[in-house]
């Protein structure tokens, strides 16, 4: 049986997009242990780009960037080899790489079931141009289709003013064998909009459960600095993020921006450094006091190794999201909506029960198995 996975593992400098890619992977080779399990290497049109195109073009825009006095918000330059030596190491790719709707149409399929998710593949206002892609219209009839913890990414259905575009989605949809999304909201939109069943499912990294990336930390063996307070913020539009770095000091806390450094000499093009993913993951687990993060994989990962943290919400990334995982948990108050609730955080924090937490994490990781399970063992029949 030869099985694909199809979802965002691409990303440039996203962890969490590779970990819950990686940890699909691992639970899917679980439950079929002699099935061929690859990643379908999709990847956006722009990476289709000749490499000293894109360079060229990178060095005119921080080049005028500077001169207008702007600063990028993301660095064009750095160690971006990180993500993709992870991805070498832990993700099987498929051996061709698929850019836009026609690669994918005129390819001759051979996969018996392709399972697309997680992460947000089904979030229109970032994969509209790809939807054909994404709601896997391109596989043949007789391959069985499986949607695992798909992210619609809001809580309403962004195609609503485009009934051309709802109705072959839910044309696409009708041909799944199994739906599981994300969040709740997700539950509603493929009943109420498509008039389909489907569940809510954990996150794979949720899933997959705390000693799989336990083991990528010890097989690395990185050395770290920790902290007391440990921040990872990937929107620009997060509040209070400014405000953290004195949050820290006046109340004499190590900090640490586990993301990214970032740095800039004019004119030369802006560069960054990540750590490894072991190094990212490590930072988070080993945080003695706070994690502090818009981020969702990062409160996953917090959730998974039992740190304290707070949210800072992005509605730029979507909310909807960060609110589901909360609610499923009881975790809703670890939002932090403003300046004070940040400082009175500062000076008395309260911990997370995580008695509970475990006990409801275990609950859901029972229930999305027994989904995952029967959806991929009724295709193996």
């Amino acid at each position: 049986m030869k099985v694909g996975i199809l979802n965002m593992q691409y990303s440039r400098h996203n962890y969490g997009a590779l970990l819950q890619a990686s940890a699909l992977e691992s639970v899917v080779r679980g439950i079929l242990p002699k099935a061929e399990v690859e990643h379908i290497d999709a990847r956006p049109k722009s990476m289709k780009t000749p490499g000293l195109v894109a360079t060229i073009r990178l060095l005119i825009r921080s080049f005028m960037g500077g001169m207008l006095g702007r600063n990028p918000k993301m660095p064009k330059f750095g160690n971006y080899e990180v993500f993709s030596d992870f991805r070498s190491q832990h993700i099987n790719l498929s051996n061709r790489t698929y850019y836009d709707y026609p690669d994918f149409k005129y390819e001759q399929w051979k996969y018996d079931l392709v399972i697309v998710g997680s992460d947000q593949v089904f979030r229109i206002k970032f994969v509209k141009s790809r939807a054909g892609v994404f709601f896997l219209r391109f596989l043949p009839e007789g391959c069985r289709r499986i949607a695992y913890a798909a992210s619609f990414g809001v809580g309403h259905w962004e195609g609503e003013d485009d009934p051309n575009f709802t109705e072959q989605i839910s044309s696409d949809l009708a041909k799944f064998d199994a739906i599981s999304v994300r969040e709740s909201s997700g539950v509603k939109i493929c009943r109420d909009i498509f008039g389909l069943e489907a569940i809510q499912a954990l996150d794979p990294t949720l899933l997959v459960g705390r000693s799989y990336f336990d083991s990528i930390i010890e097989k690395a063996d990185p050395t770290i600095t920790v902290s007391d307070w440990s921040l990872h913020f990937i929107s620009e539009d997060a509040p209070f993020i400014d405000l953290v770095p004195k949050f820290a000091e006046v109340n004499s806390k190590s900090f640490n921006d586990i993301y990214c450094a970032k740095s800039r000499t004019w004119p030369f093009p802006a560069a960054i450094h990540f750590s490894s993913v072991p190094e990212w993951l490590m930072q988070i687990r080993d945080t003695k006091e706070l994690v502090l993060t818009d981020s969702f994989h990062c409160v996953c990962f917090s959730i998974l190794f039992e740190k304290n943290f707070l949210v800072f919400v992005s509605e730029q990334k979507g909310s909807e999201r960060m609110n589901s995982l909360l609610s499923a948990f009881g975790l809703e108050d670890r939002i932090c909506r403003s300046s004070e609730g940040l400082e009175a955080y500062a000076r008395g924090h309260s911990s997370i029960d995580y008695s509970f937490v475990s006990e409801k994490l275990l609950e859901l990781r029972k229930k999305s198995m027994h989904y995952l399970t029967n959806a991929l063992m009724a295709s193996a029949s």
